[in-house]
């Protein structure tokens, strides 16, 4: 499926070879002059080492046709093949956990965080939690760089990064908020949440943030028009309005992907200026209409160094055959590097896996997938994060 949906978009692509190929050249070389390194070297790190090495109690990876296993060349030559032998099943049993690889082939960033990461994971504290998440290479050949494709990939990939490192403690359930106004009840598809349909609708809570500059992530459903009838809601903070959230997608591209997954979980992000405890209220418009509120966080302290506290691998989007989706691919590794970054300093316990320089073409089976010879050198730049 994502081969021929490539053969065709490559076929309709608006772009001549030799022009796509002086922008990817171009923007990786103002990557590099803004000290990324895309092109060249060890790039899609941001910084040093992040985290300790620690006990795994149990691993899970998260991804789409590549964590799988996915290979076209497999070395006893049975074709097309999903299986442990990929790099996140070396991963596990080079850990010596069995492989938990929660992936399809053909998923986008939506999928991943509405269908494995939400409903299959919680974090908590001392229970050394450990995620591998590698998403991208299929937004970027499905939807590449048109309005509104890296924002949707953004915040559905950040949505489940943010509830993957952040420990419950750290967080404000939807379904757990009492003092509300209007018509409230836990979300029956994902009942970490509490939706509704009325209007003027209201839940609040208090956070409290350890110090000035915290972020507020607030992460919310959405969906494509037609599915459900949608509304707004406006969040406030400590009296004041902060934004709106919509719970019909407006990034200026529908989410559908090619499993027809018309829906996902945004995150919206909100710096809070002062230290302490902040009342956060999300009302709904005057119109009415369905909105689900799933949770609010922020960070207490620094993951990185504190034993037992969940932690997160993120692959950057891994190369492809073609320079001109290789470009695409860039720019969704440049908001990669914003994203990681954005979350290491809020001291949550992400550590940035350089995917795209792991392996070349050669290593490539296809389009898009590596051979086994690529899936091994993946393992091991996984390994050497842990």
């Amino acid at each position: 499926m994502a081969e021929s949906s490539w053969r065709i978009r490559r076929a309709t692509h608006v772009w001549a070879r030799n022009v796509s190929f002086w922008k990817f050249s171009l923007l990786g070389l103002f990557l590099l002059g803004c000290g990324s390194g895309y092109m060249g070297g060890p790039s899609l790190s941001t910084g040093a080492s992040y985290g300790l090495k620690r006990p795994i109690g149990t691993l899970m990876n998260f991804g789409d046709s590549i964590t799988c296993g996915y290979t076209s060349s497999p070395a006893d030559g049975t074709g097309y093949i999903y299986s442990n032998e990929g790099y996140a099943g070396q991963v596990s049993m080079e850990m010596e956990k069995t492989p938990h690889n929660l992936c399809r082939p053909g998923d986008l960033a939506a999928d991943m965080a509405r269908l494995w990461v939400y409903p299959n994971t919680n974090s908590v504290m001392g229970k050394n939690q450990v995620y591998t998440v590698m998403i991208g290479t299929n937004d970027a050949n499905y939807c590449g760089d048109s309005n509104g494709c890296i924002d949707n990939w953004e915040r559905s990939a950040g949505a489940a990064i943010a509830w993957l490192a952040l420990p419950d403690k750290d967080k404000v359930l939807g379904s757990a908020i009492t003092n509300t106004s209007g018509s409230w009840s836990r979300d029956s598809d994902l009942p970490i949440g509490s939706s509704t349909t009325d209007a003027n609708a209201a839940v609040t809570f208090t956070i409290d943030a350890a110090s000035a500059g915290k972020i507020l992530y607030l992460a919310y459903r959405v969906f494509d028009p037609g599915l459900r009838d949608t509304t707004q809601a406006t969040v406030s903070i400590d009296g004041t309005v902060a934004g709106q959230l919509n719970s019909a997608v407006d990034t200026g591209h529908l989410i559908a992907t090619w499993w027809s997954t018309q829906e996902s979980i945004f995150l919206a992000k909100y710096p809070l200026v002062s230290a302490g405890k902040h009342t956060v209220t999300l009302s709904t418009a005057s119109t009415g209409g369905f909105f689900s509120f799933l949770w609010g966080g922020i960070s207490s302290q620094n993951y990185n160094n504190l034993p037992g506290a969940p932690s997160v691998l993120l692959g950057s989007v891994p190369r492809a055959k073609a320079d001109d989706l290789n470009y695409e691919i860039l720019l969704y590794n440049k908001r990669f590097l914003e994203m990681a970054n954005e979350f290491q300093q809020q001291g949550m316990n992400v550590t940035t896996v350089d995917t795209f320089h792991v392996y070349d073409t050669s290593d490539l089976s296809d389009d898009l997938h590596p051979n086994l010879a690529g899936h091994t050198k993946l393992a091991a730049a996984f390994q050497a994060a842990f």
